[in-house]
């Protein structure tokens, strides 16, 4: 079993290191390799999903980041994500939703705040 968790933790790392440098489909095969291994580890399911994301593919992101959130609904940045992807998806709603409850979450987290913001001032409900 410890050779399946670090398989796992290598090819997340991998697919973390391609995501950085940009490579999003070499990123998005490594982090499907590791969901054949742990269909429900987060961090691939996570990371698959901005992979999606990145490469136009919103459906799938939306996806796969809310089955990351069913498995650890306490992990602020996946929530952001989901909003962010929801946001490209033209959902506007459903991405502030999503930005404050990573808020919730995080009452630190200057990301979610700064796109809770940015998607409040854009609908022009600067007071909240």
């Amino acid at each position: 079993m410890q050779s399946s968790k670090q398989s796992i933790g290598d090819l997340i790392a991998r697919g973390q290191q391609a995501l950085q440098a940009g490579d999003n489909a070499q990123a998005e095969t490594l982090f499907s390799y590791a969901l054949r291994i742990d269909s429900r580890n987060v961090d691939a399911l996570h990371l698959l999903g901005i992979s999606a994301h990145r490469l136009g593919k919103l459906d799938a992101a939306i996806e796969l980041i809310t089955k990351a959130i069913k498995i650890a609904p306490s992990v602020p940045s996946l929530h952001l994500n989901l909003g962010n992807a929801l946001k490209a998806q033209g959902n506007q709603a459903e991405a502030i939703k999503c930005y404050r409850q990573a808020v919730r979450l995080d009452s630190g987290y200057f990301r979610a705040h700064n796109n809770l913001g940015a998607e409040l001032s854009a609908l022009g409900h600067l007071a909240e």
